[in-house]
């Protein structure tokens, strides 16, 4: 088989015309994702990416009793394409044999034939169906492994910086070689040293398979590095759902002044970990408020991304508050003015008063009725008008994310027209069943709760150096270092203190794999962390740096930020599509038809119709299907 060939049957493009050839027959654009036990790492990594894309999937776990689904209905496939979690869906219960009854391969292999649907393996043991050989393994325990993407492969990558091996680590690996009777009919498109480690598989028969021979895992970067592609290809290039990545940084308390840790003094030492910051006037902790030089600062490193070829679109949203600002002639308000275009402005509240316990009374306190609420949302959008700063009138990032269980809040924000505020995915509450979506308010279904991402990065450090005020090095060891306040299962969570360093390399490979993987939540920081403790430095600017170097070096995707309200309609729609049953078909001649029974909003990846963005080697489309209107998307 030639290169070109491999190229034209990886990419999966086999013409640039509306009446393009992808199936052989009509199929839906749905996967069918078959597991043997469902406890399988490959499992959930196939799931975890094609949740996080939004595309359609049926799981079946042969193991535990599910049936082989019917393949097709009315002249019409059901599957797109077919993922098995394990090349041969082996289990032992006790004895070792395959999930799947030789009756049931022997209906896919059909199905695959008739429909000219592909198969990806997604963890490999090498076996002649696969046109493979085993020549090895290395364990899970192994040292660090490179996967080289062959030039036969790239058509399946082009996001990737192929020239840069792929790192495996933590992963069972399967080392292979070329069947001696497949030679011709079996490409290698990733390398281990001078052993096969995927592969292209065209079967006599016609059938067309790919195979990867490491483990995968949803926390594994390989993974993410590799999954994207592998789905394109079974999917052909044409699927429901879209992957793209995201960066929205959220900088708390702009404008007013956070309290520091201070290792000295009882009162300024956590004896909890706290994430976000609930100001208190009596404390005696030292202050800290962002200068003007540090605004100056942010915006010229934004700047500097921003000249990079991926990241012009990388922009820091500022959680504002206007109680912070009526001192005259303010040097950080006056540069907050010269920069009101740079940066996207958020309602944070004026006072950044707790919601939910907003004024005492007797021997505790109450949350803010209907009437503070509309203050504290209303006075806070008015000032940055008067500012010249354009706020987001539709989110709210609440202080201290309180105020979520308090009706009365929820319903006076709903009623001045605030439709997404942000949760904390620290809590459990507030993590979404699935991957990109968000949490209606059980309170007020007006409201949508957006997942956001807290960082190691605490809202009262400002500074690296060991014993300084404002250390982030030694909050970061009280909470989690060998003596630290925080257990995991009763141990520590690291044997020795950490570095600067140390936590910079792990909150940024934390925010890699959330860039790798798509996912639009914002992140959560604090005006402190903004502070430069030394020139052109700052602890949110060294974790982003260290992140966006790694993101570049590995992806040659473009990053996007967006407003809170832009990422709360995404994900509101992503919520919507898991509810709504959306039927796209795959016609020879036809394109797409894409029909629902209620409005929704849908993705669709490598079809359009009149309108088509491009990003990085796709054709997406974002359209609204309206309840009986079909719509014909066309084949890019």
């Amino acid at each position: 088989m030639t290169r070109a060939v491999v190229a034209l049957l990886a990419s999966g493009l086999w013409a640039q015309v509306r009446g393009q050839t992808l199936w052989r027959e009509p199929v839906e654009l749905r996967m069918l994702l078959l597991a043997a036990s469902g406890s399988e790492p490959s499992f959930a990594a196939a799931r975890a990416v094609l949740d996080q894309m939004g595309t359609p999937y049926d799981a079946v776990v042969l193991g535990k009793g599910d049936p082989l689904p019917s393949l097709e209905e009315s002249g019409v496939g059901r599957y797109q394409g077919i993922i098995l979690s394990t090349g041969n869906l082996g289990i032992c219960d006790p004895d070792c044999r395959s999930a799947l009854s030789k009756q049931g391969w022997d209906e896919l292999d059909r199905y695959a034939v008739r429909y000219g649907v592909r198969t990806l393996s997604y963890y490999t043991f090498p076996e002649a169906r696969y046109g493979l050989e085993a020549v090895g393994n290395l364990p899970a325990s192994a040292a660090e492994t490179e996967v080289r993407v062959l030039a036969e492969g790239e058509s399946l990558f082009p996001y990737l910086r192929t020239e840069r091996p792929v790192k495996v680590r933590h992963a069972f690996t399967w080392l292979a070689k070329l069947a001696r009777e497949s030679k011709e009919a079996a490409t290698p498109i990733l390398k281990i040293g001078e052993d096969v480690g995927g592969v292209i598989y065209r079967a006599p028969d016609g059938r067309e398979s790919l195979a990867v021979t490491m483990d995968q895992s949803p926390v594994l970067e390989h993974s993410a590095l590799l999954s994207y592609g592998l789905v394109r290809w079974v999917a052909r290039g044409v699927f429901l759902g879209y992957r793209r990545a995201y960066l929205n940084p959220q900088v708390d308390d702009l404008f007013l002044a956070n309290e520091q840790f201070d290792g000295t003094q009882e009162a300024c030492v956590p004896k909890q970990l706290t994430l976000t910051a609930i100001l208190n006037p009596n404390s005696p902790c030292p202050r800290l408020r962002i200068v003007e030089t540090d605004l100056d600062f942010l915006a010229a490193w934004q700047d500097e991304w921003n000249r990079h070829p991926q990241l012009g679109r990388l922009k820091i949203s500022l959680a504002y508050n206007g109680f912070g600002t009526n001192e005259a002639n303010d040097p950080l308000v006056l540069a907050a003015q010269r920069y009101a275009d740079r940066f996207y402005w958020i309602n944070h509240t004026y006072n950044h008063k707790n919601l939910d316990c907003y004024t005492a009374e007797g021997n505790g306190c109450r949350g803010a009725n209907a009437e503070e609420a509309t203050v504290e949302i209303v006075s806070n959008l008015k000032r940055a008008a008067e500012l010249g700063l354009t706020a987001d009138p539709r989110s709210v990032v609440t202080p201290g994310i309180s105020g979520l269980r308090n009706q009365e809040f929820l319903r006076a924000a709903a009623d001045r027209g605030v439709e997404y505020l942000v949760s904390d995915t620290s809590q459990r509450e507030y993590e979404p069943r699935l991957p990109n979506s968000a949490i209606r308010s059980p309170l007020e279904p007006r409201i949508l709760l957006i997942p956001r991402r807290a960082t190691g990065l605490f809202y009262n450090a400002s500074r690296p150096e060991v014993g300084a005020v404002g250390s982030e090095t030694d909050e970061y060891n009280l909470l989690f270092g060998p003596a630290g306040i925080l257990k995991l299962n009763g141990l520590p969570f690291f044997e020795v203190d950490q570095t600067y360093d140390d936590i910079v390399e792990r909150e940024s490979d934390t925010l890699l794999a959330c860039l790798l993987r798509g996912e639009i939540y914002p992140t959560m920081f604090h005006q402190g962390n903004l502070n430069q403790h030394a020139a052109g430095a700052s602890l949110m600017t060294d974790v982003l740096d260290a992140a966006l170097r790694k993101f570049v070096a590995r992806v040659k995707l473009p990053v996007e930020s967006r407003t809170q309200s832009e990422v709360g309609a995404i994900l509101a729609g992503r919520l919507k599509t898991a509810e709504v049953k959306v039927k796209a078909v795959w016609r020879p001649e036809q394109g797409v038809k894409l029909e629902t029974d209620s409005e929704v909003e849908v993705w669709v990846t490598g079809a359009c119709g009149e309108e088509c963005e491009e990003y990085a080697a796709d054709k997406q489309w974002r359209l609204r299907l309206k309840g009986g209107e079909p719509v014909t998307a066309w084949p890019r």
